[in-house]
């Protein structure tokens, strides 16, 4: 009998360390790291973009820190591409103008009153627009001269030479081709004056016998080639005592009645 209570006992005891084994990996015991770690879980990392080339002492830089940093450079990057197409374009330009439209938006017209002779024979043309007891204000072709009056030998009126164009022929004598829209004028313009005649030019105007114009059209001759000052080319001159070319084609409206036709002459004159 004491033997199987003793038995019991131990039995009992046994089973009670089973439970409380059994319990401690249930979580209803341990230490409060263990607890800590089941009932808080970590917080999820963050990152953060940080540029080398910016930020504070610390090492971190702001989102919109970050995006203004990359918008400064596509602008920068934009401007460069900018600046080097300018540059690829000035390289390509042409150092000279040739033109056989007027250009007088290169060329300067510049109204030749009188002739300056210096002490040294020189002798410049242009316009007196200021003069004082020490010296003149002179505007040529070049631009505008100060001159101290002691270099000065003489003033006097200019007499310039002039170009003077006009239709080689009798302008009833044109060539005239005639279609049912326009006509076409061909011919000569000869310069009979002592300058060389510039941007010539001519203007054909078709009437009715009410001498109501009807159509206008105009082409420049196809003269001597020249190089201005300002480095602007054209083809449209004629020497003194030379001829050029010309063909006009004047669009006529529907239903147009032409009578006769009348032709007029334009040039400029530049040094």
């Amino acid at each position: 009998m004491f033997r199987e209570k003793r038995l019991f006992s131990i039995i009992a005891i046994l089973s009670f360390s089973l439970t409380g084994c059994g319990l401690l990996g249930m979580g209803g015991g341990g230490s409060d790291k263990e607890v800590s770690e089941v009932e808080e879980p970590e917080e999820p990392a963050t990152v953060t973009v940080t540029p080398p080339s910016s930020g504070s002492s610390d090492g971190t830089v702001s989102k919109r820190q970050f995006w203004e940093v990359k918008k400064d450079i596509t602008v920068l990057r934009t401007e460069l591409a900018r600046i080097k197409s300018d540059i690829n374009a000035y390289s390509k330009t042409p150092k000279t103008v040739r033109t056989t439209e007027p250009g007088y938006g290169f060329l300067e017209t510049v109204e030749i009153t009188h002739k300056v002779t210096l002490s040294n024979g020189t002798e410049v043309l242009g316009k007196i627009t200021r003069e004082t007891l020490d010296n003149i204000v002179l505007i040529t072709q070049i631009g505008t001269l100060t001159i101290d009056r002691r270099q000065i030998r003489d003033i006097a009126p200019a007499e310039m030479p002039r170009a003077e164009c006009q239709i080689v022929g009798d302008i009833g004598n044109l060539e005239t081709r005639v279609y049912a829209d326009r006509r076409i004028y061909t011919g000569y313009v000869k310069n009979i004056g002592e300058r060389r005649a510039d941007f010539v030019v001519v203007k054909i105007k078709l009437a009715r016998d009410d001498t109501r114009i009807i159509a206008v059209d105009s082409a420049y001759v196809d003269g001597n080639n020249f190089r201005y000052k300002t480095g602007v080319i054209s083809d449209t001159s004629i020497k003194p005592n030379g001829s050029a070319a010309f063909s006009i084609t004047v669009y006529l409206p529907p239903n147009a009645d032409v009578s006769y036709y009348t032709s007029e002459v334009h040039w400029k004159e530049y040094d």
